[in-house]
């Protein structure tokens, strides 16, 4: 018997292979293998998050790390998120 588990993509991440491959023309190599190493750890934690996490983790990271919206402080996350899911995901009662 197998298993087959439905994953939902976040809509962050549909631009994140055209953003990618912009980096791999960058005019200065250094500053681009830097940025582009930063973006595919980034791609790699939202990918392994979009799989095995519940979706509001995955949609609250894709956002705050991949999305039009997102910040570089940890914890800057745009409106819309779904807090409780999260709060209740790490604080089961």
């Amino acid at each position: 018997m197998s298993f087959r588990r439905t994953i939902s993509k976040p809509p962050h991440l549909d631009n994140l292979p055209s953003q990618l491959a912009s980096l791999a023309n960058s005019d200065d190599p250094p500053f681009g293998a830097r940025r582009t190493a930063e973006d595919l750890a980034v791609a790699f934690i939202a990918s392994l998050l979009v799989r095995f996490s519940i979706s509001a983790v995955a949609d609250a990271y894709c956002a705050g790390r991949v999305g039009p919206n997102r910040g570089l402080a940890y914890g800057t996350l745009p409106a819309g998120i779904n807090t409780r899911a999260i709060i209740d995901r790490a604080l089961p009662l």
